[in-house]
């Protein structure tokens, strides 16, 4: 059975005074999880539905009581003339929406929040304690949450409502009672989502509503999903038929279409036992059924309440239908992904998490965010934290980036992906962060990239043994032959080789440093490929002329190619690369550079005419010391190639004997962070 508190009501206009009518409001209230006052012009109470905590407290406690009576006492004269639907705040600082009825009174419906602010939740809580209500952690996460827009359109939903029973129990006509159904309807829909709906609640409501309009009786719901599983619901008169009724439908939804049996076996339980008429009605549809039925005095007009009602009934019954398969098949999914999501509203508030992100946050001893709180308080950073915001209010989506958030062992890399979650309309209603914690594959990598280090190292070690020995051997035969010879100038001569010879066992020491100690990722910034391409164009057009060299440009000329790296070091790679090019081409030749941009990734290709690499030695061509040319230290593509790795790219070589060869460089396009 149904158990409602009812509040007392007073005269109010239209002489609307009836346990049915007061129950019908008590019911709506608590279906769409807010109170409904209701104050006359002078600011006297008249009635107040499914008040919730703390204002219930009031009348347990004279300073609360007092001060909610001097609120509703003064909304008559301070808003009377302010515009339609306003909010207002009432003596705990919460939002309530208020208008101004047909009758002259006032309607205030209230008791949700905007939104879960532990800062606003110490002023509520301080509020409490200063008018001496007791505080209760409970009502917090309890109250719905409603945006200030949604409050208003609540309200004109209920408004039209009150204004159209109101109307028809002044005349009692059958077009101002089917305004009611149909504003009943449209309120009903408004509660047609995850975080309202209840199935049984709307089904009491639609029955209450039955039994108001009717002056009296009984009416009840019934439906039946497939065999075996029913849901009855009542109100009003007439309890104990309408369990034998109910008995009668629990059984018959064994059978494959149990209304139209039920509709015979009620009608002559009722007409023989009664002196009462009984009217029903019935919807099926994909195997579901729903009847509605009244048992009281004959009423004309109350087949067509029926009629439309129990369509609004199926539509409840289908969506809950759905709502349960979704939550079952989409959790068992949610939960089976190894990833983390995390779903937010457009406000960043937490709707719902999977089990792989509780997992994270517990794996990293952080305490496990609740529905209901933001993103902020995640911990994620600046960057997740911002894109979230985004792409909830923007439709703008962010794909495969990278964090890293906490410090010290509590350290964590994600990869990490942010996109809206969109409406059937194409608004944004919040965004959905799916990430997956590379840590230990980032430290694995760190790990491989020091094991290829020192072994790189090892190998340059023993080439560079090889390489400083002729410099420092040239050196000290030079030395030598200075003590010897007397002539000053063949003394300048022998010092300016001893000169040369330092410098080249410079060059090899800076660029076995650079190949030892690569660039640091603190240094990567934002580059513009052609705007450095562009740059180096005077110097590689002059070495190009001295060489007789035709070299032809061919930039993308569509959005800025941009990558993460460095300006200089990706000069000194496009330079070494063109410039191995040009000496490779000694009888003159076409050097071509060009830029283009293909999925997701910047291609920088040079492409010259000369005699090509051998394919015995493509597999050598990027090791440290490998050269062919006189007096190279092999270590310019070497250098190269660890530059382009460490900015996240890769370096490609192809050539062939007599045709030519051809350098590409790719390097992963950068988009500018949230």
């Amino acid at each position: 059975m149904i158990v409602i508190t009812l509040y007392s009501m007073p005269e109010s206009p239209g002489n609307v005074r009836t346990s049915w009518w007061a129950l019908f409001w008590e019911v709506l209230a608590r279906n769409l999880k807010m109170s409904i006052a209701t104050v006359d012009p002078e600011g006297r109470l008249l009635s107040l539905y499914n008040h919730p905590y703390p204002a219930s407290q009031s009348q347990k406690n004279s300073p609360l009581m007092a001060a909610f009576n001097n609120f509703y006492s003064k909304l008559p004269g301070k808003f009377a003339h302010r515009e339609e639907g306003q909010l207002v705040f009432n003596p705990l600082g919460l939002p309530e929406g208020m208008a101004r009825l047909e009758d002259g009174s006032f309607l205030i419906l209230g008791g949700c929040l905007e939104e879960r602010d532990p800062q606003r939740l110490d002023k509520l809580l301080e509020k409490l304690d200063k008018l001496e209500a007791p505080a209760r952690d409970q009502f917090w996460a309890e109250m719905p949450l409603v945006t200030p827009e949604k409050l208003k359109e609540y309200l004109s939903r209920v408004v039209d409502l009150y204004n159209s029973l109101q109307r028809y129990h002044s005349s009692s006509g059958t077009a101002e009672l089917l305004s009611a159904v149909e504003n009943l309807d449209r309120l009903i829909s408004l509660t047609f989502n995850p975080e309202h709906f209840e199935l049984s609640a709307t089904l009491e409501l639609i029955a209450t509503f039955i039994v108001a309009v009717a002056g009296g009786g009984g009416a009840f719901a019934f439906t039946c999903e497939y065999p075996g599983k029913s849901l009855t619901l009542w109100s009003g008169e007439h309890a104990h038929v309408v369990e034998e009724l109910a008995d009668i439908w629990k059984t018959l939804c064994r059978t494959k279409e149990p209304a139209k049996s039920f509709a015979d076996l009620a009608w002559k339980m009722i007409e023989a036992e009664l002196d009462l008429t009984f009217q029903g009605v019935y919807r099926m549809h994909n195997g579901a059924t729903v009847y509605l039925g009244f048992i009281g005095k004959e009423r004309p007009y109350l087949r067509k309440v029926l009629a439309a009602l129990v369509k609004k009934a199926a539509v409840a019954l289908g969506v809950s239908s759905l709502f349960r398969v979704f939550q079952h098949r989409w959790g068992l999914v949610f939960n089976s992904i190894m990833h983390g999501i995390i779903v937010t509203d457009n406000r960043g508030t937490i709707l719902m998490m999977n089990q792989a992100a509780k997992q994270f946050f517990c794996d990293y001893g952080v305490k496990v965010p609740a529905a209901g709180q933001k993103i902020t308080a995640c911990g994620f950073g600046r960057q997740i934290e911002e894109a979230v915001c985004i792409a909830a209010r923007s439709n703008r989506s962010f794909m495969q980036k990278r964090s890293a958030i906490g410090e010290g062992d509590s350290l964590a890399h994600l990869r990490w992906d942010v996109v809206p979650l969109l409406r059937e309309d194409g608004c944004s209603a919040g965004a959905v962060l799916v990430f997956n914690d590379i840590t230990e594959p980032v430290k694995l990598h760190l790990e491989i990239q020091d094991w290829e280090r020192l072994a790189t190292a090892g190998e340059i070690a023993a080439g560079l043994a090889h390489e400083i020995r002729n410099p420092l051997a040239t050196a000290k035969a030079a030395i030598q032959l200075a003590r010897m010879v007397k002539d000053p100038p063949k003394q300048e001569e022998l010092l300016n080789k001893l000169e040369r010879e330092l410098d080249r066992l410079n060059d090899i020491l800076t660029n076995f440093l650079n190949i030892s100690k690569p660039m640091p990722e603190k240094k990567l910034e934002p580059v513009n490929l052609n705007q450095v391409l562009n740059e180096l164009l005077f110097l590689l057009n002059s070495e190009a002329l001295l060489n007789e060299i035709d070299l032809e440009i061919n930039f993308f000329s569509g959005k800025p190619l941009v990558v993460l790296g460095s300006s200089g070091s990706l000069k000194q790679v496009f330079l070494n690369i063109a410039r191995n090019a040009i000496e490779a081409m000694t009888n003159g030749g076409k050097l071509s550079i060009s830029t283009s941009l293909q999925n997701g990734c910047v291609h920088v290709t040079f492409q010259d005419n000369g005699p090509g690499i051998p394919e015995e030695y493509m597999a050598t061509i990027t090791k440290p010391f490998f050269t062919t040319k006189p007096g190279g230290t092999g270590l310019g593509l070497s250098i190269s190639s660890s530059i382009v790795k460490m900015m996240g790219g890769e370096l490609i070589i192809k050539s062939a004997l007599g045709e030519g060869t051809t350098v590409n460089i790719c390097l992963p396009v950068y988009e500018d962070k949230a």
